[in-house]
């Protein structure tokens, strides 16, 4: 990791961490809409995130990624 990497990664957990402070308990209609924003954005990205999973383990099976990382996250949303 360069420092150039390690600032902007620093860079944006404090903007993670900026935006938590200012909104840590949201009402239950943002919750609802941010984790429907995300499911459909899983949904949306499946392929590439698979095609990125599976080059990172070396052909890693797109059946486990499946179940291992999407149907477990689409599952904790609903």
């Amino acid at each position: 990791m360069t420092p150039e990497s390690s600032a902007g990664l620093r860079a944006l957990f404090d903007a993670q961490r900026s935006a938590f402070v200012l909104d840590s308990f949201p009402d239950q209609a943002t919750r609802l809409n941010r984790l429907q924003r995300l499911k459909s954005a899983l949904q949306a990205s499946e392929e590439r995130i698979a095609d990125a999973i599976s080059s990172d383990f070396g052909n890693r099976s797109r059946h486990e990624t499946a179940i291992a990382e999407t149907f477990m996250v689409l599952s904790a949303i609903a």
